[in-house]
């Protein structure tokens, strides 16, 4: 079962900032990253 956790950026043309997202339940996740130029993504 697939539950969306965060929806962390929806935009068009360039994007540069930052959203934190706490996630309290143990587990794995999957990040699905579209995007048509260069992105970073830091998991701490």
């Amino acid at each position: 079962m697939v539950k969306k956790v965060e929806l962390l950026a929806n935009v068009i043309g360039n994007f540069d900032g930052l959203k934190a997202v706490g996630i309290t339940n143990s587990g794995l996740y999957i990040m699905n990253i579209s995007a048509d130029g260069e992105w970073t993504i830091s998991v701490e």
